[in-house]
């Protein structure tokens, strides 16, 4: 699930099955349990793709967790109540979009990397 490649196209249907996910979590929201599998399925196929997209780019995985620990910086931020610290947690919170389109718009490496 973790291994290979993924091209954007691949990587990009994954962002839309996260969002419709989310959507279809969002209808299910008075059953807390039921609303919890579906986004943990959505989160992981899409975290899983873009694994599988960093490989295409010839990277780690472990790119993946820059994100994730930005949101993880911004939500600590936010507790505090200063103007600038809720101006750096929206900045961090852009993090997710702008990374994946970043990834999203430069075709991976040609041919066989290290990945695949």
């Amino acid at each position: 699930m973790f291994s290979g490649r993924a091209n954007r196209r691949s990587y990009f249907r994954s962002i839309l099955f996260l969002l419709f996910c989310f959507f279809v979590a969002s209808i299910f929201s008075p059953f807390p349990l039921l609303a919890f599998i579906i986004y943990a399925i959505g989160i992981i196929y899409c975290f899983s793709k873009t694994v599988q997209r960093l490989h295409d780019f010839n990277m780690s995985g472990w790119f993946t967790l820059v994100p994730i620990i930005l949101l993880a910086v911004s939500v600590g931020i936010s507790s505090t109540s200063g103007i600038l610290d809720s101006v750096m947690f929206y900045i961090l919170l852009l993090t997710f979009p702008v990374f994946s389109i970043v990834l999203l718009i430069p075709s991976g490496t040609y041919g066989h990397n290290k990945f695949g």
